[in-house]
């Protein structure tokens, strides 16, 4: 992909491409479903590689509004038009209507009072699990008090949607969930990282029990030649990462797929 594309580590960061090196540890997943239907699963995976150089690229632009430059050879996980699952396509392949599953949003950590009072409210009273076996969930437990208040006050004015459940058995404590699915889940780490819930993220990754989130779907508009571009060839453990919240596949040349 292009030098300047964003790709996410394993701890939520996201990294310019160019800027990788061997050893970075990167958000990846299984490469291929576990079988026909299933789910695949994040996975953390480190760089084996990455080597800049200028060659022909094609630019992708998404319904979006996201724009990608990757080379002729690099596959995307897209579901074709009129195909039920996903599969992986080289970038010279796709075509107009193609859909991409975005797996994380374009959030980044915020530095205001109110996102540091949202992080160790959740780092001292919240907790980050899974629910039916792969479900994230994410919520915070306090009485009613000021504290309370002023978190669901401040989730809020962040745009969050969250559920308060009153709990009359367990002395008045009060469960705040944050809704959004797995996706909500990842942007709110993403955008206020809490240290002790990015440490129990990075658990359940190694566990192998998130299953791929998805914030929504863009849809391929354009492919189109774009002349020389700075690109990073990428190689990972897993051949997977995630560039600009899209599911890619290693693009180096000791890994290049010809679907």
């Amino acid at each position: 992909v292009g030098v300047d594309t964003p790709v996410l580590t394993a701890d939520l960061r996201w990294v310019r491409a160019g800027d990788l090196v061997a050893g970075d540890e990167l958000l990846g997943f299984d490469e291929q479903a576990p079988y026909q239907g299933g789910r695949r699963r994040l996975r953390r995976t480190k760089v084996l590689a990455n080597r800049v150089r200028v060659r022909p690229a094609l630019r992708i632009t998404f319904s979006d509004g996201t724009v990608v430059d990757a080379t002729p050879e690099h596959p995307w996980l897209v579901r074709l038009p009129n195909s039920p699952g996903l599969v992986w396509r080289r970038t010279d392949r796709l075509v107009a209507g193609a859909v991409v599953p975005r797996i994380a949003p374009s959030a980044t950590v915020l530095t205001s009072f109110d996102a540091g009072f949202i992080s160790a409210a959740f780092d001292g009273e919240g907790s980050l699990s899974t629910a039916g076996g792969h479900s994230l969930s994410l919520q915070f437990n306090q009485k009613e008090n000021a504290m309370l208040t002023a978190v669901k006050e401040k989730l809020a004015v962040g745009g969050y949607d969250v559920a308060d459940y009153a709990q009359p058995s367990r002395f008045g404590v009060h469960t705040l969930r944050v809704n959004g699915g797995a996706a909500g889940k990842v942007r709110f780490l993403m955008e206020h990282r809490p240290p002790r819930l990015l440490e129990r993220w990075l658990a359940l990754v190694d566990r192998g029990i998130v299953t791929l989130p998805r914030s929504g779907y863009a849809s391929v508009v354009q492919v189109e030649p774009v002349g020389d571009v700075s690109i990073a060839e990428l190689g990972t453990e897993t051949k997977t990462y995630i560039a600009a919240g899209l599911p890619a596949h290693n693009t180096s040349e000791f890994d290049v797929m010809l679907f």
